[in-house]
């Protein structure tokens, strides 16, 4: 799952370089069982993890 919520908002994480993963806060429209339409927040062309986007998100949470 690439959209995860960071408590506040919907995140997502974007590689900005090889091996290098920033978080962005993404705004979200129509929501089905297979799949989250992203409205904003994100470029056409971006790097989106598409799995364990929940990985790095606990990975930031435990680092402080």
């Amino acid at each position: 799952q690439a959209v995860v919520s960071d408590g506040a908002d919907s995140v997502v994480f974007v590689e900005t370089e090889s091996g290098k993963f920033k978080r962005r806060a993404v705004r979200l429209g129509r929501q089905g069982k297979a799949s989250t339409e992203i409205t904003g927040g994100i470029s056409a062309g971006d790097s989106v993890v598409v799995e364990g986007a929940l990985l790095l998100l606990n990975s930031l949470d435990a680092e402080g």
